[in-house]
């Protein structure tokens, strides 16, 4: 558990969350989604946080619905990619979330293009 991590992680989502919904969750630290439905009568998840004994992951599905976007990742965050729209970290470490801010820019522009917002 890493609550300065968390912290982190949830200011990287923080500048969309007026253009989101933030749903409470038992077992995830953060959890945003559409406010609309988007996708089959619901609405589509953006970003997560998981807090766990291993590390915390940040869940970004515009990776899912784009996966181009991760042709654009930099090294020092495509290393911390784990499977195809999770990234695991261990401790805050200010150059990867600086990658981790633009990506989710990236993600964001491209929940607006695509009409979910």
């Amino acid at each position: 558990m890493n609550p300065e991590l968390v912290r982190t992680l949830v200011g990287v989502i923080e500048p969309y969350v007026d253009r989101l919904r933030i749903v409470p969750s038992k077992t995830l630290a953060y959890y945003t989604e559409t406010k609309r439905a988007v996708f089959k009568g619901k609405p589509v998840m953006f970003a997560s946080i998981r807090d766990g004994k291993s590390g915390t992951a940040y869940h970004f599905f515009p990776l899912y619905l784009w996966p181009e976007l991760a042709d654009e990742l930099d090294p020092v965050l495509r290393r911390r990619l784990t499977g195809k729209t999770c990234f695991t970290f261990k401790a805050v470490d200010t150059t990867v979330i600086a990658h981790l801010r633009a990506l989710t820019e990236r993600g964001f522009e491209r929940y607006e293009a695509a009409g979910y917002l």
